[in-house]
C-alpha cells in the first residue's frame, strides 16, 4: 500500500480542501472509494476515515479520504462543488492510482452520506455544486455507501440553518434541492443504506423512508438495519457495529465490482 496525504484536489493550497489517497500494490477490480466525512457539515475531518479507507484498501481498492469546506466557512452548494472536485480529482488520477474511472463509489457518513449520495442524483452538466474549478461535468459515482445519512432537510434544525446560511422558512426551495429525497432518484447507480435502529439523529424511518422512494422510482437502494446501535458509529473496522456494516459493505462492492 502506498499512501500519499494532504493533496490540494481543488487545485488551490487553502488549508480547507485535501484528500489522503491509499493505493494499493494490486487492484484486481479496478475500483475506487470516495469516502465524505460527517459532522453536521460544520465538523470532522478527513482522517476519520483512514482506519476503513486503509481497510478497503487492503482488500484491493483505491481509496480516498477527503476534506471539504465546513458551513462554518461556506454555505451550500460549497460542499457539494467539493463533493464534485474530489470525485473529479479521483478520476482525472485513475491511471496512476490503478482505477478505472467509471468503477469509483461514493462513501459518506451522516452529512457525509448526504454528499455521497447527492453526488448520484445531481447529473452531469448541472448547475448545482458545479465550480469554476471543475474540468470535468463527470462526477457521477458507480455506487453510493451511505451510513445513517441525511436524506430530508426539509425541517427546522440548527445544523440544517448553518449549512444553508438561513432557516426552512426563508428558504423552501434551496432546501429541496439540497434534500436527495426531493430529487429524481437515479435507475442505474446501486445504493446501499445501512443505519442503526438506535439512532435519534437520523432516524432509521427516514432511511427506510428514502430506500423505499428509490425503489419506487426503479432504482436499486439496500437497507441494512443495525440492532441497538446509534449515530455515527462506522468510523472504524473494530467493534461489532463497524463489523457488521464492512460485512455488508463488502458483499455489496463485490456485486457492484464483480471481477
Amino acid at each position: 500500500m502506498k499512501t500519499y496525504a494532504n493533496i490540494p484536489y481543488a487545485g488551490v493550497d487553502d488549508g480547507l480542501r485535501y484528500m489522503d489517497v491509499f493505493v494499493p500494490e494490486q487492484n484486481k477490480t479496478e475500483g475506487g472509494i470516495l469516502f465524505i466525512h460527517g459532522g453536521g457539515w460544520s465538523a470532522g475531518n478527513k482522517e476519520k476515515f483512514h482506519s476503513l479507507a486503509a481497510f478497503f484498501c487492503s482488500e484491493g481498492y483505491t481509496c480516498a479520504s477527503m476534506s471539504y469546506r465546513l458551513s462554518g466557512h461556506s454555505t451550500f452548494p460549497a460542499q457539494l462543488e467539493d463533493a464534485h472536485l474530489g470525485m473529479a480529482y479521483m478520476k482525472q488520477n485513475a491511471r496512476p492510482w490503478k482505477l478505472d474511472p467509471e468503477r469509483i463509489v461514493s462513501f459518506g457518513s451522516s452529512a457525509g452520506g448526504h454528499l455521497a449520495l447527492l453526488l448520484a442524483l445531481v447529473p452531469p452538466g448541472s448547475p448545482l455544486g458545479h465550480s469554476a474549478q471543475l474540468a470535468t461535468d463527470d462526477t457521477l459515482p458507480r455506487a453510493v455507501v451511505a451510513y445513517c445519512p441525511v436524506t430530508d432537510l426539509k425541517k427546522e434544525k440548527a445544523s440544517y440553518a448553518k449549512l444553508m446560511g438561513e432557516p426552512y422558512t426563508n428558504a423552501n426551495q434551496r432546501y429541496l434541492t439540497a434534500s436527495p429525497i426531493d430529487l429524481p432518484q437515479p435507475t442505474t447507480i446501486p445504493m446501499l443504506v445501512i443505519n442503526g435502529d438506535g439512532d435519534t439523529v437520523t432516524p432509521l424511518e427516514a432511511s427506510e423512508t428514502y430506500c423505499r422512494t428509490v425503489q419506487e422510482a426503479g432504482g436499486d437502494a439496500r437497507l441494512v438495519v443495525l440492532k441497538g446501535v446509534g449515530h455515527g458509529f462506522g468510523y472504524g473496522v473494530t467493534t461489532e457495529a463497524q463489523q457488521q456494516a464492512v460485512y455488508h459493505v463488502r458483499q455489496f462492492l463485490h456485486d457492484v465490482f464483480p471481477v
